[in-house]
């Protein structure tokens, strides 16, 4: 049979719009839920609204690029990509190598925050000339997770030998290794996953994947166990009423007054009384909080609806696209995605432990803001491929 002949068509229109839906709300929703941290940390309660509208506009920008640049020209470069994240996720390893003076040095530029070396500064002091914009920088993990899909869609894409497979799983081995040194086991858990989901639909005999489920598992509760943190966050999610586990509880105890408090209709926009400093990281990973504090159920469904149209659209691109690469990008796209939004909201309902994980496209941050941005680029760009 004569193959059909592919040619780029319009975008996925409905995809694009909920897209744009959900960061527009997530500038709301950070401007709302910043005002009083802004204001204390900053003395200006437009501090954070300025950021994240910036990184919105550029994520757009880096978004529109994507659409419109070829998917498959991409994936020719995540060998490169991938190079380039497990380099700087080594460079946020390299504090806890070096000895005191070294380590001191390198920490200006990889600073430890709320325990970890995630990040990396642009500028490695704030700058007094400019102090609206103060220390910049990015997070290496969010990079790796657009990187690991592309290199896997790009292996994985052809009847492959063990070589191939082998290269794809020493790439989720050292990059979920990396992230976890850091420590961030959340997004380490999001990157293994979303390599397992990816390595699945390319269509490996059913043992192996057990295999690696099962060894997935076991390497998670050791690393949950072994660490006195999460020993105790664990602990007290399984016993809420312990008395031992009381200050590992206030976040989520904060967030469930929050979200308890909005009711159907909620208090209001910007009527939140929890963000006065009483849920810790509100405009971060405890967003969602607010959201439910003050638009109330009918606010959460529809964020609840929004995300669910998103992830149906593109795994409805993944079963449509033209080639074996685009429906494996386009399903690793999305599972990162809803992995993501999955455990950000079972951790603020407390059906999960909490981990730290933002939610996609309404946190504050520019470089989750961006990447995912990118990402979904990407997943439109592999919607105009169609068949004629």
């Amino acid at each position: 049979m004569r193959s059909k002949r592919i040619k780029l068509g319009p975008p996925d229109w409905g995809l694009l719009a909920v897209v744009l839906s959900l960061v527009f709300l997530g500038v709301v929703l950070v401007f709302d839920a910043s005002v009083v941290r802004a204001n204390d940390a900053f003395g200006g309660k437009y501090y954070f609204l300025i950021l994240q509208s910036a990184w919105a506009f550029g994520g757009i920008i880096v978004l529109y690029f994507l659409m419109n640049f070829n998917y498959q020209r991409i994936l020719e470069f995540s060998p490169k990509l991938i190079l380039l994240s497990l380099i700087f996720l080594t460079v946020t390893a390299l504090p806890r190598f070096l000895p005191g003076g070294m380590r001191a040095t390198i920490e200006l530029f990889v600073p430890l925050i709320n325990g970890s070396h995630r990040w990396i500064m642009i500028n490695p002091s704030p700058l007094p000339s400019l102090p609206l914009v103060g220390r910049q920088g990015f997070q290496p993990s969010e990079l790796a997770k657009i990187s690991l899909v592309l290199y896997l869609a790009y292996l994985l894409k052809a009847k492959r030998s063990n070589t191939e497979t082998f290269k794809a799983l020493l790439a989720v081995v050292f990059l979920s290794g990396l992230i976890l040194w850091q420590p961030d086991f959340g997004t380490a858990l999001i990157v293994s996953l979303t390599g397992l989901s990816v390595y699945f639909l390319s269509g490996p005999p059913v043992r192996n994947f057990i295999f690696l489920i099962a060894i997935l598992f076991v390497l998670s509760l050791i690393f949950v166990l072994g660490s006195s943190y999460r020993r105790q966050r664990l602990f007290s999610y399984i016993q809420p009423s312990s008395e031992q586990n009381l200050s590992s509880r206030y976040q989520i105890n904060q967030v469930l007054i929050a979200l308890g408090s909005g009711g159907f209709w909620g208090l209001g926009l910007g009527q939140s009384r929890q963000k006065y400093d009483y849920v810790p990281e509100v405009n971060t990973d405890s967003i969602f909080s607010i959201l439910g504090e003050e638009l109330g159920l009918v606010g959460v469904t529809s964020l609840l609806l929004l995300f669910f149209f998103l992830f149906y659209k593109g795994f409805v691109i993944a079963s449509v696209s033209e080639s074996l690469s685009g429906s494996l990008l386009a399903s690793g796209i999305v599972s990162f995605l809803a992995l993501q939004t999955l455990i950000n909201l079972a951790g603020m309902v407390h059906l999960l432990p909490l981990t730290g994980v933002p939610l996609p496209l309404i946190s504050y941050g520019g470089s989750s803001l961006v990447s995912n941005m990118a990402a979904l680029g990407i997943l439109l760009n592999i919607s105009r491929s169609v068949r004629s």
